[in-house]
C-alpha cells in the first residue's frame, strides 16, 4: 500500500452463525475499535485516505450495506464522531442478499433507504458496490451500464448525496470496467487486491485504491498488522487475501451459470 494510508473492508458485523468468514462478531469489531484508538491515526472517509502522505490515515469499509453495519458499526463509530464509507448494492436496499449464494440457505438483510440516510448525515461517505452485486467481467455495455451508471444515480436520488466511490463486486476490476467507471463519474474504486491496484494506482484522476479485508477468524493483532506491518508483512497479507478470496470464484461460476448459461439452454430448447 501507499505509505501514509491503510484501508480495512468489512463485511457483515453479525452475531448470528454464518458460514462464511467475512464476517465479524460485534465483540470482535469493539475490539477493533479499541486498537484503532490506541493507533491514534485518523479515520477519514475513503474519498480523503488517499491523499495522505506521510500522517498515517486509516479508513474503514463496508461491503454490501447489511443491516448488522446500521445496528453494530455505526453507532461505535458514531461515539467517537468517525466517519466510514459504505458500499450499497443499490437494487437490494432493505432487502434480504438473495444475490448471495449462502451455504444452508441463510439470508442477511440490507440496510433500508433511511438507515442510509441516517449514515450520510452522520458524515458516512455513500459508495456503489453494484446495482445487482454482478460480477462485472462478463456483462454487456448494457448491462455494465446499469450496475455502474443507474446505480450511482440511484443512491444520488435517494439519499441527496454525490456518490464518487465504487467498489466492484467480488473485488475485482479490469481495464475495461475501471475505464467505464470512470466515465460514470467515480473517482476513487476500492479493490481487494493490492496487485491489481498497484498496476493501475491513478488512472486519469481515479484513485484505485488496495484494501484489507478483516476475516473472522483475525485476532486482534493480525488486524495491526493489516494497518501499520512493515513492507514483508504487507506482502504476506497480499498473499494470504488472494488465496482465501479464491473462495469468491465458485459464487462467480455459479452466477454466471445463473445469469448467462441457463438462461441461454433455456432458449435454445424453446425454439
Amino acid at each position: 500500500m501507499k505509505r501514509g494510508f491503510s484501508v480495512l473492508a468489512y463485511h457483515m458485523v453479525e452475531p448470528r452463525f454464518d458460514f462464511g468468514i467475512t464476517r465479524v462478531t460485534p465483540a470482535q469489531f469493539r475490539r477493533h475499535v479499541r486498537l484503532f484508538e490506541d493507533l491514534g491515526w485518523p479515520l477519514v472517509r475513503l474519498d480523503a485516505v488517499w491523499k495522505a502522505d506521510d500522517q498515517p490515515r486509516l479508513a474503514v469499509t463496508f461491503d454490501d450495506a447489511y443491516l448488522s453495519i446500521y445496528e453494530h458499526a455505526l453507532p461505535l463509530l458514531a461515539e467517537r464522531n468517525w466517519p466510514a464509507t459504505v458500499f450499497v448494492v443499490a437494487g437490494y436496499t432493505g432487502r434480504l442478499n438473495t444475490w448471495d449464494v449462502n451455504l444452508g440457505g441463510l439470508r442477511f438483510p440490507h440496510a433500508d433507504w433511511p438507515q442510509l440516510r441516517e449514515m450520510a448525515a452522520l458524515g458516512w461517505q455513500i459508495g456503489s458496490h453494484g446495482y445487482s452485486h454482478r460480477y462485472l467481467g462478463f456483462l454487456s455495455g448494457s448491462e455494465l451500464r446499469r450496475e455502474l451508471e443507474d446505480s450511482k444515480a440511484l443512491l444520488e436520488d435517494r439519499l441527496g448525496v454525490r456518490v464518487t466511490a465504487f467498489a466492484p463486486p467480488y473485488g475485482r476490476i479490469s481495464r475495461r470496467v475501471l475505464e467505464a467507471a470512470a466515465e460514470a463519474g467515480y473517482t476513487e474504486i476500492a479493490l481487494l487486491y493490492a496487485s491489481q491496484a498497484r498496476s493501475v494506482f491513478l488512472q486519469d484522476g481515479v484513485a484505485v485504491i488496495p484494501r484489507r479485508t478483516v476475516y473472522l477468524l483475525d485476532a486482534v493483532t493480525i488486524v495491526r498488522g493489516k494497518i501499520a506491518g512493515g513492507a514483508l508483512v504487507q506482502r504476506f497479507f497480499d498473499l494470504t487475501q488472494a488465496v482465501v478470496g479464491l473462495g469468491s470464484r465458485g459464487s462467480i461460476l455459479v452466477q454466471l451459470f445463473q445469469t448467462k448459461v441457463w438462461p441461454a439452454v433455456r432458449r435454445m430448447f424453446a425454439q
